[in-house]
């Protein structure tokens, strides 16, 4: 199995996991942002933010910075 196909392979199982567990986590935190308590909503954003980023990273620099530790 080639490299592209190894990727396509991986994101196309285990990436609508990561998708939907990153949604539903963030939305749980996000609760915390209605809170009248101001270090929960402080908390509630940064969290919420980290992990989208975090997922943004695992699904787009990831393969990226595979392919290049590939080539070298």
């Amino acid at each position: 199995m080639s490299f592209e196909k190894s990727i396509d392979y991986v994101l196309s199982h285990s990436g609508n996991a990561m998708i939907l567990t990153t949604l539903i986590l963030s939305f749980t935190f996000a609760i915390f942002g209605v809170s009248s308590f101001v270090p929960n909503v402080n908390f509630a954003i940064v969290t919420v933010i980290a992990l989208n980023i975090a997922l943004l990273l695992d699904l787009v620099l990831l393969p990226v910075l595979l392919s290049l530790l590939r080539e070298s």
